[in-house]
Parts: structure tokens; C-alpha cells; sequence
């Protein structure tokens, strides 16, 4: 076998396990303190993944993040949790619409009906991983669709 026979099949060898060992999910974080806004009352990220609060807040500023909240079953909704640096207004909670996995990395406890906790004051220490909707077919009128598209 020639020399650049074998350089092209460990080439391809190599590629398809790297595809095929690649297990990495797609992680993102909450908005880090500085990436959010006060508009009209309520809070906002002004990062791509757009996270809001859904209530009034009396805070004036963001001093610092304190944790992260998911509740659900495999999948739900994920909380960001900050605090400002007057401690006599609540803490502000920020979602968006995003669905996210149960949480697993080291840094999330279990807690109390459903919820999975991160409490850190470093974004990065809670990361989150989205649901991604499965595009697989649910009927079989789906399936035989797919069958028509692929074979005309």
C-alpha cells in the first residue's frame, strides 16, 4: 500500500472517531452582573441569549450574581439569581424561554420539590445546558414522508 493510501485512511479513521467520541454538549451561562440592564422597571441581558425579569424591580444595580435554580423533570426552566448592594430589596430573578437538562455538573445540588440548585457567585461556576428539541419523526405519516422526500 502506498504511503499516501495509508495517510488518507488514518485521516478518515481519525476524523469519524473524533465525531464519534465527540460527547460534548453545548453549556452556556447565566449574563454576568455587567451584562445586564434596568429598562423600564424590570432587568435584561444585553447578551445574544436574551434572559428578563418578569417583575418589577426596586433595585438600582446588580452587585453581585448569587446562583442559579432549575425546576422540572429531565427538562424545565432555569433561573438566574442576582442580588444588589441595597440588601433590603429581594433578589432579582432572571429566565428566558429557553427549556434546559437536569442539571449534573458538581457544582448543582438537589433540593426541594424538583428544583436543582448552583449557589456560586461566579456565572461560570453553574453552567447550563439546553434541551434541544428531538427532530425525530412521532407518527407514522412523518415517517413515510421522510421515506417519499428521500427517495424521489
Amino acid at each position: 500500500m502506498s504511503t499516501l493510501r495509508i495517510i488518507v485512511a488514518l485521516s478518515v479513521l481519525f476524523t469519524q472517531s473524533v465525531y464519534a467520541n465527540n460527547t460534548d454538549e453545548t453549556v452556556i451561562f447565566c449574563p454576568k452582573p455587567n451584562e445586564l440592564v434596568k429598562k423600564n422597571g424590570k432587568w435584561e441581558s444585553t447578551t445574544k441569549i436574551r434572559w428578563l425579569s418578569y417583575e418589577s424591580s426596586f433595585a438600582n444595580d446588580i452587585a453581585f450574581f448569587m446562583g442559579a435554580q432549575w425546576q422540572g423533570v429531565k427538562v424545565g426552566p432555569m433561573s438566574c439569581i442576582y442580588q444588589s448592594s441595597d440588601s433590603n430589596v429581594f433578589p432579582i430573578t432572571l429566565q428566558n424561554n429557553h427549556m434546559f437538562q437536569i442539571p449534573t455538573q458538581a457544582n448543582w445540588h438537589a433540593g426541594e420539590d424538583n428544583m436543582v440548585n448552583c449557589v456560586s457567585n461566579d456565572v461560570t461556576d453553574c453552567p447550563l445546558t439546553p434541551h434541544i428539541k428531538d427532530n425525530s419523526p412521532s407518527t407514522t405519516r412523518e415517517i413515510f414522508q421522510g421515506i417519499d422526500a428521500n427517495t424521489s
